[in-house]
């Protein structure tokens, strides 16, 4: 059984927040006395009733101080676990992806065709595909165009036209960076990776 892994807890940065409790009293009550002390200067005096009088908010300022630095140290001993987790969980994601696909490709085989070349006109992104006689592709049809390396949707077409070799079919949905690379070649025949897949129901 595969070990199931356990991410650490969120951890969120601490805010500073001053908690009136009843030892807080003791600076203040020293602070008082301190400004009586008739042994001491006047400036010494006023020095010591100022700190006590600080003590409190100082103390727990240098306590939040060091919940930040821990904090820190903590997120940068936890980076490198979430990392590799992320990493992992992107690998069995793409190992599902794949899979997930060959068996989609080895269910609609006979629907695959192979694309002959593309070409950008009048806004429009138009493909010539390998005709197959055993589909009986008519005008209206839909296909559909996949990166079959990569497994990313290219885009949706209509057929336009048969021939008896070939036929073509003008873009509805279309990857803007593959529409983009075919308008600046303005027509290609070298489509590596790409198929494109005949969908009976039009969906």
């Amino acid at each position: 059984m595969k070990k199931e892994r356990i991410l650490p807890a969120p951890l969120k940065w601490p805010r500073w927040k001053y908690s009136f409790k009843w030892f807080t009293f003791i600076p203040y009550i020293l602070s008082f006395f301190a400004f009586f002390i008739r042994d001491l200067e006047n400036k010494y005096r006023i020095i010591i009733g100022i700190f006590l009088l600080l003590l409190p908010v100082l103390t727990q300022t240098f306590l939040w101080i060091g919940k930040i630095i821990m904090t820190i140290f903590k997120r940068t001993n936890y980076y490198p676990n979430l990392y590799n987790y992320y990493q992992n969980v992107i690998s069995e994601l793409g190992e599902l992806k794949e899979l997930f696909f060959c068996k989609f490709i080895n269910i609609i085989k006979d629907n695959i065709l192979e694309i002959k070349g593309a070409k950008y006109q009048g806004g429009k992104l138009y493909i010539a595909v390998q005709n197959n006689s055993k589909l009986n592709l008519k005008k209206s049809n839909k296909i559909v165009v996949f990166d079959m390396k990569d497994w990313i949707f290219l885009g949706q077409f209509e057929i336009t036209e048969v021939r008896k070799s070939e036929c073509f079919a003008i873009g509805i949905k279309v990857d803007p960076v593959w529409q983009g690379y075919v308008k600046q070649e303005s027509e290609t025949t070298i489509m590596p990776n790409m198929a494109a897949i005949y969908l009976p129901s039009g969906e």
